[in-house]
């Protein structure tokens, strides 16, 4: 749009107050968080960090990911190494960030200064792009949209840096990404890769490792929709290279993860980890942010500009019918998709989630930004019941999309997260687009917002220690330091072996989710571990560690079961000599074992029974003898026990004989997250997790115990209350056996699996592989039989003999759906095709009609009835050069 000496709106004031205005938006917001930085003491302007308990794993992988760095063969090593294995989804999770190569520039040990260094260089080219997308799309004087712009950065940085710095750079590289759509609009095919590699970072800002490959797909995808080219085939071919473009990327960011096989922490349910999740979950951490407590608010933030921009496109009444259905049809897909995970792989055709993706990415990718460019390359007067009507849609769309997640918030919460950013992009677009009042004072709104942020992050700074419990540089030093003695004292020969579910577990360790995240386990697995009673990554014992292969133990307090080995910092490495291997050889019998008793102890029992062929119980039952409730009133029900508080304080007790020499457990049972305080006759009382074994201490034969168990919550079910003693012997015996089954030369390489095992009759080859389907197993070059092992591990029936046994993860029918994707898409592209034929014939018919209309001579009537002819004409108003533009573009149909 131009004004009458054929200069944008943007260009009102001198050149110099442009770019002074621009600097100032770069400058201001490094000022502003350096000022605060330094009131709130925070380094390298004084002790305290911006690490909280939001961001502290994120800061520890930043930390392992410059320690791959700084290790023999620097960059090249973690390109060939680190992205293959697990630390690929670390990786890919914030750690690629283009800014984050300033802390590899620093010394490790300086890690906290240079994630503060980095917020601020962040919030200068936050503040940058918004400035130059406020005066791409707006015609506001310069120094107010610097000051948007800086109110904008600052707030932005303060919110991403604290709850999800690994989505920082969505919050940058958006008001960019806008920029460089509105730059193609207006000067065409010069700026197309601009635009191109900006809306990618829009979409994928964590995977800039692959934006080559989606700046070519946006290139082709935009000239075609965009460019007037003459011929079916000719756009066809585009439209075929683009799509190839676009799977392609797509593909080159999910393989790696398949072929995650955790060469570090030896979890090689890591190759199937794609597809043991929901489709919602997958899509969502594909594009701007991962569907995950920490990440929720960047996903709302990022992702509602985009869907806003579709239904907007979608309410534009000057665009024919026929196409605002093609809009309203992808709307309603990606809405399905988002809201309802099991429809999202239904109506695409696909058996796994991983096709869906692919398919979703590209769908949503390649049309989102196709009509966000129609939206922008024609400005339109937006009314307020249109974005009215957008945000509610929006706000229902996240509700349904957070309720069917599963996402543990509170109502009200979701309601705000959803109403708060869903508006905040309604008014950002009416600031961009609309005109007159109504566009100031959404500006001042948003100025508005920006400085509430800015004194939001203050106040947090303020009250750290009650909101933000920020660390400290000293306690992100012995963090640091204790996670390096970690790797000293673990590492060796056995730092890469392989070793089943885990390599490692902590006990107490605040981030020690890599050796117990129960949450990263398939459901089936899951479910076996909380039948054994292990729940939150808790609950472990010496039978359960050894029959999954947990080779080290890590706790606050030296272990009574394993011999220590080291300490790192202030933390106890212990060593379990009972450890199995990923695969072994067990009675044929344990496949069909896929119900256990409720009684964990049992139930381990029962498991190293049908493993080891073990003809007495490792676990002995003790006497519960009596029970007793102070203040807490002790109801049988149907279900279980339910503890009933009657007063401020009340604890149930447990009266307790212990029938042999060895170490204690208890189970209670209760609902899982659900904590107490034991205390075993009348000792220091200890917090402990109800819904998890406990281990309670070694007693000898024949001792009665008191254990009191105070409970927060006014009433409290327990499903059961079991207490029973370990035979170490008999345990130690069992494990020796079965360590004598383990294969040999097992080997673990991206998605396979290779060892070399003697199977006898009646046996199969068991190994704590969590089940799921696409695995495949070659015995001698012959595809063999694979079978689920108690409901929940991966086994393979060769038959007897010596085989060289090969596991590989196949996703089935990966190709069938991809295809299956591109007719979908192949679908939209012809009726996309067709509808801009009949634009185009439409347009060619009016000019003709024009033209014809030119040609005829006008017949003027007599003079002297002319007065009494015009006499009762008005003259129009003259309308502005926006209406004639307007007027101009409704006129050729858009064109």
């Amino acid at each position: 749009m131009s004004d009458m000496n054929g200069q944008r709106p943007y260009a009102r004031g001198s050149g110099t107050q442009g770019i002074g205005a621009g600097m100032l938006s770069f400058v201001a917001p490094f000022i502003i968080l350096m000022s605060l930085f330094a009131l709130a003491g925070i380094a390298p302007f004084g002790s305290t960090t911006l690490l909280c308990e939001h961001n502290a794993r994120w800061f520890s992988d930043l930390a392992q990911w410059q320690s791959v760095l700084d290790g023999e063969g620097g960059l090249m090593y973690s390109l060939s190494h680190g992205l293959g294995a697990d630390f690929y989804s670390r990786w890919s999770d914030g750690l690629n960030s283009p800014f984050l190569l300033i802390s590899a520039a620093m010394d490790k040990t300086m890690l906290p200064q240079a994630f503060t260094v980095v917020t601020l260089v962040r919030a200068s080219f936050a503040g940058l792009f918004a400035y130059i997308l406020l005066r791409r799309l707006s015609g506001h004087t310069p120094m107010s949209a610097a000051a948007f712009a800086s109110a904008y950065a600052t707030g932005s940085q303060l919110f991403m840096s604290f709850l999800a710095p690994q989505y920082a750079d969505a919050a940058v590289f958006l008001p960019l990404a806008a920029a460089g759509i509105a730059l193609l609009a207006e000067k065409g095919k010069a700026t197309l890769f601009f635009c191109g590699a900006t809306a990618f970072l829009l979409c994928c800002g964590r995977l800039w490792p692959v934006l080559l490959f989606f700046s070519v797909a946006y290139f082709i995808w935009c000239q075609l929709v965009l460019g007037v080219r003459e011929g079916l085939w000719a756009r066809l071919g585009l439209f075929v290279a683009s799509l190839a473009a676009a799977a392609g990327a797509a593909l080159v960011t999910i393989v790696p993860t398949f072929a995650a096989a955790s060469v570090s922490g030896s979890a090689v349910y890591s190759a199937a980890e794609v597809d043991r999740a929901g489709a919602f979950e997958l899509m969502a951490s594909m594009f701007s942010a991962g569907f995950s407590k920490d990440a929720i608010m960047p996903l709302l933030y990022c992702s509602s500009v985009t869907l806003l921009m579709l239904l907007l496109y979608f309410f534009n009444t000057k665009l024919p019918l026929g196409e605002r259905q093609v809009c309203a049809l992808f709307l309603v897909l990606v809405s399905v998709s988002m809201c309802i995970p099991v429809l999202s792989w239904i109506w695409l055709g696909f058996s796994t989630p991983t096709g869906a993706v692919t398919c979703c990415g590209c769908v949503f990718c390649l049309f989102a930004v196709s009509a966000t460019v129609r939206l922008t390359a024609q400005p339109m007067r937006i009314k307020v019941s249109k974005v009215l009507s957008a945000w509610m849609v929006c706000a229902g769309m996240f509700l349904a999309a957070l309720i069917f997640g599963k996402i543990e918030y509170s109502f009200s919460a979701i309601i705000f997260a959803a109403a708060f950013l869903t508006m905040f992009a309604a008014i950002t677009i009416i600031a961009l687009s609309g005109r007159g009042i109504s566009a100031g004072f959404c500006v001042v709104i948003l100025i508005c917002a920006g400085c509430e942020c800015v004194f939001g992050g203050m106040n947090g700074l303020a009250s750290a220690a009650d909101q933000l419990p920020l660390m400290t540089v000293e306690q992100q030093d012995i963090e640091n330091r204790v996670h390096q003695d970690m790797e000293s004292i673990i590492g060796g020969s056995e730092q890469n072996s392989p070793s089943g579910f885990f390599r490692t577990r902590g006990t107490d360790i605040p981030g020690s989710g890599r050796a117990d995240a129960q949450v990263n386990l398939a459901d089936d697995a899951s479910q076996l571990l909380e039948v054994l009673g292990i729940s939150n990554g808790t609950g472990y014992t010496p039978v359960t560690d050894s029959l999954f292969g947990i080779r080290y133990v890590v706790s606050s307090q030296p272990s009574d079961s394993y011999p220590t080995v080291g300490v790192a910092g202030q933390y106890y490495v212990t060593k379990n000599p009972g450890k199995l291997g990923l695969c072994l050889t067990t009675p044929a019998g344990i496949r069909d074992l896929s119900s256990f008793s409720a009684n964990p102890f049992a139930a381990q029992n029962e498991l190293a029974s049908a493993m080891a062929g073990a003809e007495r119980n490792l676990f002995v039952d003790a006497t519960l003898t009596g029970r007793d409730g102070e203040g807490v009133s002790i109801i049988e029900t149907i279900d279980g026990v339910e503890l009933v508080r009657s007063a401020e304080t009340g604890s149930a007790q447990f009266s307790v004989l212990v029938p042999t020499d060895g170490p204690l457990y208890m189970y209670l049972g209760s609902q899982a997250g659900v904590r107490g305080t034991v205390s075993i006759n009348g000792s220091e009382p200890t917090e402990m997790e109800l819904s998890a074994i406990n281990y309670l201490g070694r007693f000898g034969r024949g001792t009665q115990l008191s254990v009191s168990v105070a409970v927060s919550d006014e009433r409290t079910l327990l499903k059961g209350t079991w207490f029973a003693v370990l035979d170490t012997a008999l345990t130690d015996t069992a494990m020796v056996q079965l360590a004598q089954q383990n294969a040999s030369h097992i080997t673990v390489d991206g998605s396979t699996v290779t060892c070399t095992a003697t199977i006898s009759e009646g046996q199969i080859l068991t190994t704590t592989i969590p089940w799921q389907s696409g695995w495949k197993a070659y015995a001698g070059g012959s595809e063999v039989e694979v079978v689920c092992v108690s409901g929940a591990l991966l086994g393979v029936n060769p038959g007897p003999g010596v085989h060289d046994i090969r596991l590989v993860y196949e996703p089935e029918e990966f190709l069938p759906c991809l295809i299956i994707s591109v007719t979908f898409l192949l679908m939209g592209f012809l009726l996309t095709c067709i509808l801009d034929s009949d634009r185009l014939s439409r347009m060619y018919e009016n000019a003709r009609r024009a033209a014809e209309m030119a040609e005829i001579e006008p017949e003027l009537p007599p003079q002297e009835d002319m007065f009494a002819t015009y006499s009762s004409y008005m003259i129009p108003d003259i309308q502005s050069l926006d209406d004639q533009e307007d007027d101009f573009s409704d006129y050729f149909n858009g064109y």
